[in-house]
């Protein structure tokens, strides 16, 4: 009905954290009864990191359909913002960069989507947002941080926005692995 509503009443919550490796972790969140919009709902939450990489992978599943899911972005002032719904070769993404850290440093925040479940970009008064549709119940996104100060750090905005166009460019073009077995 025209406004983002956080996972915030729920009937229970149960959280695990099902790995927690040097090269993989993940978290699985439960929200039982999930009561928005005048229906209520289970959210299951996978969010998972791989080493060696900024980006983050969220899944989340629904026990009944919803019309969108969203996410996004704390607005800055300090911030540039930036979008795109993606196509075909590369997914979406919206993203700001600046000097939004709480250490005001240069950050990059980012979201990516599959451009299949984009619904629209939006805005409310503290951050920028991007709905999805989810497909059979399901909605998958990525979340990626790029601080200044990192190893193999992105050191301003013009090297973000490459990095943003190029991880949007291989999210829609997995490694695929074919094994011929003679």
């Amino acid at each position: 009905n025209g406004s983002a509503v956080r996972v915030e009443k729920t009937d229970s919550v149960t959280c695990e954290i099902p790995e927690n490796g040097n090269l993989f972790s993940s978290i699985q969140t439960n929200y039982y009864g999930w009561q928005v919009n005048g229906a209520k709902t289970d959210l299951e939450s996978n969010l998972s990191i791989h080493a060696g990489t900024r980006l983050s992978h969220q899944q989340l599943a629904l026990s009944e359909a919803l019309d969108n899911l969203c996410t996004g972005i704390a607005k800055d002032p300090n911030a540039t913002m930036m979008s795109s719904q993606g196509d075909n070769g590369q997914f979406g993404y919206v993203a700001t960069y600046g000097k939004q850290s709480l250490n005001n440093d240069e950050l990059g925040l980012a979201v990516f989507f599959d451009p299949d479940h984009f619904g629209e970009f939006t805005s409310d008064e503290f951050s920028h947002i991007v709905t999805l549709r989810p497909a059979d119940k399901k909605v998958d996104y990525y979340f990626a941080a790029a601080w200044v100060e990192e190893h193999n750090r992105i050191k301003d905005q013009a090297a973000f926005q490459k990095y943003v166009q190029q991880t949007a460019k291989s999210l829609a073009n997995p490694v695929k692995v074919k094994v011929d077995v003679k």
